[in-house]
């Protein structure tokens, strides 16, 4: 475990410092004007404040977000495992599979970390609008009612099919599960293609899978339910008004579990069998 660790921990020093963490300035922006600046001029309008939880339910619920927050992620870990001198000795020294679940380790930490990260950035740039309560404020509830010609964006960001099905913090947990397999599956495809030595491959296909996926969230067709955007968004299973589900959560969760322990099992046995030379700077 401490060789898992140690090799975890070297990955993230290299990634913390790249300079492709200037990215996040871009997901900063987005989020601030796709969704926070919105929600924000709705409680000074109302009068009222917006739940702890309900900027990060409104950004992860967004189906246009579903686009952005993959695509940065995957310009943040598009060289994942990172290459660097000397890895065929790093790999002979530490074993193949401890190397493996290094990867692994440090894989789900990035996932956890952007993931919390989108979080603590809704919250500050809806500081001074949001009061900690696990209940669904009257900003989101009943805001609509002032903007009947749907005129107002922000007045529907999160959806009945979404506030209706639980509190607050219940919603957020899901959206928080969902954004964090998702971001994982990236991981695992992306180091399950590595160990076949085809890693470039791995970007691209990360790419037209969260893209594709997206797309096909916007209109009603069963096919989207088999890509991953579709599966983030909790408010997407439901109707607007019906508790029923149109596609149960819990369907969601055993899709993302599935698809990554393949990969996992996919990369292992091919790391397993490969040739380490092919892997020294591919």
């Amino acid at each position: 475990m401490k060789k898992i660790l140690n090799i975890a921990g070297t990955q993230f020093e290299m990634w913390i410092s790249d300079k492709r963490m200037f990215s996040l300035i871009l997901l900063v922006f987005f989020i601030d004007q796709q969704i926070t600046t919105g929600l924000c001029e709705n409680a000074y309008i109302y009068g009222g404040k917006l739940g702890i939880f309900e900027p990060y339910i409104a950004t992860t619920g967004s189906m246009w977000l579903q686009i952005i927050i993959p695509v940065i992620y995957i310009v943040l870990m598009y060289d994942y495992p990172a290459r660097y001198g000397g890895r065929i000795f790093y790999l002979i020294r530490s074993g193949r599979d401890t190397w493996f679940y290094g990867q692994v380790v440090f894989s789900a930490f990035c996932a956890l970390l952007y993931t919390f990260l989108i979080f603590l950035i809704t919250l500050v740039l809806c500081a001074g609008h949001i009061s900690f309560q696990n209940s669904w404020s009257s900003v989101i509830t009943d805001f609509a009612k002032f903007d009947p010609n749907g005129t107002n964006a922000a007045a529907n960001l999160i959806k009945p099919s979404a506030y209706y099905q639980g509190s607050p913090l219940v919603v957020f947990g899901y959206n928080f599960l969902f954004s964090f397999m998702n971001l994982m599956l990236i991981n695992m495809l992306q180091l399950a293609l590595f160990s076949y030595n085809i890693r470039k491959a791995g970007v691209f296909i990360n790419l037209g899978v969260q893209t594709i996926g997206a797309v096909l969230a916007f209109v009603t067709v069963k096919i989207k339910w088999f890509f991953p955007s579709a599966n983030t968004i909790f408010a997407m299973h439901f109707e607007n008004y019906i508790s029923a589900p149109k596609y149960p959560a819990y369907i969601s969760v055993i899709y993302f579990g599935v698809v990554i322990v393949l990969l996992w099992i996919v990369g292992l046995l091919g790391i397993a069998g490969a040739r380490l030379a092919d892997h020294t700077e591919g």
